[in-house]
């Protein structure tokens, strides 16, 4: 005769219910998850749209720029050969390369043109993604972006190119006689007023950076010797016909240094402001509490 095992104790089937609950409620809820993929891949394919729009737009105003440019090139090219003072006459030395250096010429002014869309596009991308307190800010540099790096190409036309350029092309004897090739002489044009822009652009840089916690206006003050050498370089780089022309373009930039340390100053009086403003309202929760209690 068999016997059958003997029953569990009333103990031991508890605690295994309680187990086999436990092991349930622990499972991932497939049927839950599923929807908060499609949330994650439905915001990744919103976010993309949104990236493909605004590079549809940048590209419509650059190939309308660039039309723009190239169809009235002659006075473009009028602008940028007044330097020349109608002594040294341009010349090209291959078949192609007048279509060429049109198209190169009308490239480099599209992009200029176009900058502020293209920043604002990306700045309305990131825009979500950045905090509110800090959006002020953002906006307030691209505003003055492209004013300040107008100004640096006004300043680099009318009152560094043409001096440099007749310095440059007179210095050498009467016995040579030069000859301008078009392509070199509008990459150099083209790379001066660009790079006297951008360096009018440098103070965003630091007000940039200090607002990050990168830079304070105490570091900027006790680099100001460093920072004034570093200046006398940059200009000795950008073309320059005599000392005077070279005291002219680091004046700027001096200027724009000063500027830049009462800018930063001025930001962090405002951001000392706030957090004082912060931690006033939060004391004066923390006592509400406290008053109504008693």
């Amino acid at each position: 005769m068999t016997v059958g095992a003997p029953p569990s104790p009333p103990g031991r089937r508890s605690s295994a219910r309680a187990l086999a609950r436990l092991r349930r409620s622990s499972a991932p809820d497939r049927g839950s998850a599923r929807p908060r993929e499609r949330a994650d891949v439905a915001t990744v394919v919103e976010h993309l749209s949104e990236l493909r729009t605004r590079v549809f737009i940048v590209m419509g105003w650059l190939v309308a720029a660039f039309a723009a440019c190239y169809w009235r090139r002659d006075e473009l090219f009028s602008i940028l050969d007044r330097p020349l003072d109608d002594r040294w006459p341009l010349q090209t030395l291959g078949v192609t390369e007048p279509f060429f250096t049109s198209l190169s010429v009308a490239a480099q002014a599209a992009l200029v043109l176009t900058t502020p869309v293209i920043a604002w596009n990306a700045w309305r991308f990131v825009r979500p993604a950045v905090a509110p307190e800090a959006r002020r800010t953002i906006r307030a540099l691209l505003i003055a972006a492209p004013l300040l790096f107008t100004a640096g190409v006004a300043f680099a036309y009318f009152l560094i190119l043409a001096p440099a350029v007749q310095f440059l092309l007179g210095i050498g004897p009467d016995s040579i006689d030069v000859v301008v090739r078009a392509n070199d002489y509008y990459h150099f044009v083209t790379t001066t007023l660009l790079a006297v822009g951008a360096a009018f652009c440098f103070p965003l840089v630091l007000l940039g950076l200090a607002r990050v916690g990168i830079l304070t206006a105490d570091r900027l003050r006790s680099s100001r010797r460093i920072a004034y050498v570093l200046m006398v370089v940059l200009a000795a780089l950008l073309p320059t016909a005599d000392p005077v022309s070279l005291a002219i373009e680091i004046l700027p930039l001096v200027a724009l240094y000063e500027l830049s340390i009462l800018g930063v100053r001025m930001q962090e009086r405002i951001v000392e402001r706030a957090a004082a403003a912060a931690e006033a309202d939060a004391a004066a929760a923390t006592t509400e509490p406290t008053g109504a209690a008693s």
